[in-house]
């Protein structure tokens, strides 16, 4: 989870298993404070790991990045879906996706 102000990112390492999958799962629960303007950002690993021709990942540091060359990106959450979706799509340019590339983008108005 990345929480952008500006271009600001902090992480949040937040893990668990996938939400509705196991019934008796628990999570970790934890609030974060926003102001108008902030983005949040929750991703799968399908969007770090995504692998380019080399077999190098994509990473949380090239999205952090995704986010701070593009602050126009977060004016709305679908610029910023868009953004970091052409942004790993290039990285892997034409490689086999092995795994699911989820965001959930949450402005705070």
């Amino acid at each position: 989870t990345l929480a952008v102000s500006g271009v600001m990112v902090n992480t949040i390492r937040a893990e668990g298993f996938p939400l509705g999958m196991f019934p008796k799962a628990e999570y970790e629960e934890f609030t974060i404070p926003t102001k108008p303007g902030d983005v949040v950002v929750f991703f799968s690993d399908g969007i770090v790991d995504a692998l380019n021709a080399k077999g190098d990942m994509f990473g949380t540091d090239r999205l952090e990045q995704v986010l701070r060359d593009h602050p126009s990106a977060c004016t709305s959450a679908q610029a910023t879906v868009d953004a970091i979706l052409a942004a790993v799509a290039e990285f892997q340019a034409g490689t086999a996706h092995f795994d699911d590339e989820t965001l959930v983008v949450l402005r705070v108005l």
